[in-house]
């Protein structure tokens, strides 16, 4: 499997060892930050006034908030509003199509095409404006920005089961880790690969994907067990919390803030599926400008090191924020040698994905 991202990421965690209506971020709380921060803005450039984000909802969207939406707005004078989807392409197709009221999105690899499909969707990034310092080659596309890697795991409530399901194929075995699993129905970017790892397939050999053959083995674990199929990555977390699901596959990062909150969560990262999350801007953005300076305060070093601190297994795209990160939240990352972690080839994504989307909801309707 490519391992694309991989390189700067390796040579950057180097440094650590040696996402509805859009809610507007909190004005100031006092009188004083409020006469400050309008003379903050005073002497910023003119710019739109404002700017609608949509990310992935639940626990991350909540620590965007605080990490990240409110210090852009606060840096930038840019009012910032958000929102939430379930990171299908249908979403974003429909808001280019028809409601326009997105302004930035973020975007993992169901949302990236071939040239034409991106055209089609976003504008290019603006890189005179989106100039951030520390940004990798890598990381900085001709219409998307990476700010963030994360990992697909396999998720498990900790209360449950005190031997932790290793790997993809432990979802299927029924008898020794029984009850309903949870899995992700908007997108096949995550389920078709775990499927056919669970099904023996080597991890160098998985692209190009075996459509088909995923969606059997998806088929004979719904024979074998209750399947809890969610669209929003807020309520698959819910299910795993209300006891409604024991095991399955989740963010890294969402299992963690979970167990931080105090819920039986865990997660075993041998098998770790790991890929860029990035910032966009969508072709019908009412406020493109805006867009453009809210994505370079957003990949600052500073902003993306507190995100990862807070919202601890998320890993940092600029460089530069591994170095302000603490102990703890590094230990939290997968670093080079961490054994187990595969990488999604963003090429055959970028070709197929909507043949493979097209197949996976024909394929899902018959498995529900």
């Amino acid at each position: 499997m490519k391992r694309l991202h991989w390189l700067a990421f390796a040579l950057a965690i180097s440094v650590i060892t040696a996402c509805a209506a859009p809610t507007a971020v909190g004005a100031p709380a006092s009188a004083s930050a409020t006469a400050a921060a309008s003379a903050s803005a005073a002497a910023k450039p003119a710019t739109e006034g404002t700017v609608t984000v949509t990310d992935g909802g639940g626990t991350y969207h909540d620590s965007l908030v605080k990490t990240t939406y409110a210090a852009c707005e606060q840096q930038t004078g840019i009012k910032v509003a958000s929102t939430s989807y379930d990171y299908s392409l249908g979403a974003i197709k429909a808001q280019v199509a028809g409601a326009k009221a997105w302004d930035v999105v973020t975007i993992s690899g169901g949302g990236k095409l071939t040239e034409a499909g991106n055209a089609d969707l976003y504008l290019p990034i603006d890189y005179t404006v989106v100039n951030t310092p520390g940004l990798t080659a890598t990381s900085k596309q001709k219409y998307w920005v990476d700010f963030v890697y994360s990992g697909q795991v396999v998720a498990y409530r900790a209360d449950k089961f005190t031997d932790a399901p290793k790997g993809w194929a432990a979802l299927w075995d029924t008898t020794k880790y029984p009850g309903a699993r949870s899995l992700i129905s908007s997108t096949p970017r995550y389920m078709i690969p775990a499927a056919l790892l669970a099904d023996g397939v080597a991890p160098d050999k998985l692209f190009p994907l075996d459509v088909e053959r995923g969606l059997k083995k998806l088929e004979e674990l719904m024979g074998k067990t209750k399947v809890v199929w969610s669209t929003a990555l807020a309520d698959q977390m819910q299910n795993y919390a209300s006891g409604v699901t024991v095991a399955g596959m989740a963010f890294n990062g969402r299992v963690l803030a979970a167990a931080a909150d105090g819920q039986p969560l865990a997660y075993q990262s041998d098998g770790m599926i790991l890929g860029a999350t990035s910032w966009a801007v969508l072709k019908t953005a009412q406020h493109p400008k805006a867009a453009m300076e809210f994505i370079k305060c957003a990949t600052q070093a500073k902003i993306q090191a507190a995100d990862a601190t807070d919202f601890r297994g998320n890993i940092p795209a600029n460089p530069e924020a591994l170095k302000l990160l603490d102990a703890k939240t590094a230990a939290a990352m997968p670093t080079p040698t961490t054994p187990g972690i595969l990488y999604q080839d963003e090429a055959y994504w970028s070709a197929n994905l909507e043949k493979v989307l097209t197949r996976w909801n024909e394929g899902f309707a018959m498995l529900k």
